[in-house]
């Protein structure tokens, strides 16, 4: 079916997305820990290591977070997808059940990582401070 035939594309699109953004948080966060073993003049003294990161790597370390946060969805998503695809026609109740409980498990993580960010207002705040 037609629904079948667009989810399969999402899924690919999806998938793609959540490993190019995996590889990018890995190598940004490698730039990160030799930029700050380098040579270079920092200052490692601060409150906590995130103040320190923060003010000494500002792009790295939004790059990572922005970037890792995307795969995870990204990664959620082209679950989502291929559950959809196995489970609909046969399954229909497993299916959205199983898209239910990923899409809870999503909002709890986000819930609980927009608590816990220090220097920013939002996860929306953070990807918009690093765009």
């Amino acid at each position: 079916t037609a629904q079948v035939a667009i989810a399969k594309r999402v899924y690919i699109f999806f998938a793609t997305s959540a490993f190019c953004n995996s590889l990018f948080a890995v190598s940004v966060s490698s730039i990160a820990i030799v930029h700050l073993m380098g040579p270079h003049l920092h200052n490692p003294m601060a409150q906590d290591p995130v103040s320190m990161m923060v003010r000494e790597v500002p792009l790295y370390f939004l790059a990572v977070r922005a970037h890792f946060l995307t795969a995870l969805i990204c990664f959620a998503g082209a679950l989502s997808c291929r559950m959809f695809v196995e489970y609909s026609g046969g399954c229909p109740r497993f299916s959205r059940a199983m898209v239910t409980m990923l899409a809870s498990t999503m909002c709890f993580m986000l819930a609980v990582l927009n608590s816990s960010l220090t220097h920013f207002k939002s996860v929306g705040h953070m990807w918009f401070s690093y765009v």
